[in-house]
């Protein structure tokens, strides 16, 4: 005989900060009608690796998660040619939460430590290339949305000229457009 439990899914049923669960009851010898009562349990509303620099964890995930869901991540090396132009590689990673239950879920929010290093971005890997994706600063972390449980992401700088590149540029600039102007004055008054 199999039994099968209908949740009854509206908004004001369920409990904010709570997943449903039914109680748990044998059921082989089920002789008369018998009442199941749902449970409300507490959703772990943070999770993050053991792998640490410094004392901050390397990757967390925000959101609603079954309790004793984990989410380990490694560092890892990436071929030269995946990374995106215009861009260094400051770190690479690949990540997983796993989860003692199934769930779907649209997205999750992951934060990646990523120290004081400006104009830093995070890609994801999409096939064989890598994807930016958009980030927010919030403290030492970097914070993005995504659809899977496990995947690679990169951590990346921004190229960015030297100023005093820059700066050398314009002298040189300004002398030789000086040098012209002087050198065709004198060239008239001959």
């Amino acid at each position: 005989m199999e039994i099968k439990f209908h949740w009854k899914n509206t908004k004001n049923s369920i409990k904010k900060g709570y997943y449903e669960a039914w109680d748990k009851v044998d059921t082989n010898f089920v002789k008369r009608n018998l009442t199941i009562k749902a449970v409300y349990k507490g959703w772990q509303s943070a999770i993050s690796t053991k792998t640490n620099v410094g004392n901050k964890a390397v990757m967390m995930a925000g959101g609603n998660f079954y309790p004793g869901t984990k989410i380990e991540c490694i560092e890892i090396t990436t071929k030269e040619e995946q990374i995106p132009k215009g861009y260094i590689l400051k770190n690479a990673y690949q990540y997983t939460i796993t989860s003692p239950e199934k769930r779907e879920r649209d997205q999750f929010e992951l934060r990646l430590f990523s120290d004081k290093t400006k104009n830093l971005v995070v890609a994801i890997e999409k096939g064989n290339t890598y994807k930016m994706i958009p980030t927010k600063k919030i403290g030492s972390y970097l914070k993005f949305y995504t659809k899977t449980q496990g995947g690679k992401v990169l951590l990346l700088q921004k190229r960015e000229i030297n100023p005093i590149w820059l700066i050398i540029a314009l002298i040189i600039v300004f002398v030789v457009c000086g040098g012209l102007y002087f050198y065709k004055k004198k060239r008239k008054v001959v």
